[in-house]
């Protein structure tokens, strides 16, 4: 923030920290995954043989009584929802944790099972896999989001300290000439914030169109990860209010230009 003459919030300090969590949460959940990869490995499948009572042939994790959602939800639960934020940030059932991860058709398939058979045990493998790529792409549209907050926040470190060199001086106590100057840089940071604008709202534009978005939230992106933030859009916010502080500071310096002798 500049001084109190011409204040402006700089958002892009808590997006980035509201971002860097968003990071370690999608972080640890592919580890998780692949920490559920690892015990369905370890689990004992065989494959059918006509007519066989109702077993689950699993001995490694649990009885043979034990059904097949069971044994592989054990698993899922001491994994995927052990991560220390699931039930803050997700805070849903087994099944429908589940059901959203690898989709309804599999778990009906792990429901309806008497036992673990070597092409459902491929199957969640091959699920987990997908959820841990799906993140991975996701990952990287975290850190090219990152990379434009960092731009961006070195923008406004460079705008604030322009601005605080402009008003160091009232002014009424400033030559014709150096209003002038004045005048010019306000207006380039006004149009250094305009570009900004524009620059910004083409990525947002591209990334919606970015499946991987899609496939983690229903909404834009900046919503979803900036919940915890005061604006939705925290550089777009930042830019149009600089813009505005270097506006109005313009309209004081004609002022003074019109009545310097």
């Amino acid at each position: 923030m500049t001084r109190d003459s011409e204040p402006f919030s700089d958002y892009t300090n808590p997006a980035r920290e509201a971002l860097q969590q968003e990071r370690s949460e999608i972080e640890r959940e592919c580890r998780a995954l692949r920490h559920f990869q690892r015990d369905i490995q370890t689990l004992e499948a065989t494959a059918p043989q006509g007519k066989q009572p109702r077993c689950l042939t699993v001995q490694s994790i649990s009885p043979p009584s034990t059904p097949v959602f069971t044994t592989i939800g054990d698993c899922y639960r001491e994994t995927v929802m052990g991560v220390g934020h699931y039930e803050a940030v997700y805070g849903d059932s087994l099944r429908n944790s589940m059901t959203a991860e690898f989709g309804i058709s599999v778990v009906t398939r792990l429901s309806e099972a008497d036992h673990l058979t070597p092409a459902l045990k491929n199957l969640v493998l091959n699920r987990a896999g997908l959820c841990i790529e799906r993140r991975q792409i996701f990952l990287e549209v975290l850190e090219e989001e990152d990379v434009s907050l960092a731009d961006a926040h070195a923008t406004v470190s460079d705008i604030e300290d322009t601005l605080t060199a402009v008003e160091l001086s009232p002014e009424a106590t400033v030559s014709f000439s150096k209003l002038g100057t004045r005048y010019e840089r306000l207006d380039s940071i006004a149009a250094t914030c305009e570009s900004w604008l524009q620059k910004r709202q083409q990525e947002l534009h591209e990334r919606w169109s970015d499946t991987s978005v899609r496939d983690r939230t229903d909404k834009d992106l900046c919503p979803y990860l900036y919940e915890s933030v005061t604006v939705d859009y925290p550089v777009l916010a930042t830019f149009v209010e600089i813009a505005d502080a270097a506006r109005r500071r313009q309209s004081r310096v004609i002022r003074n230009i019109q009545h310097t002798p």
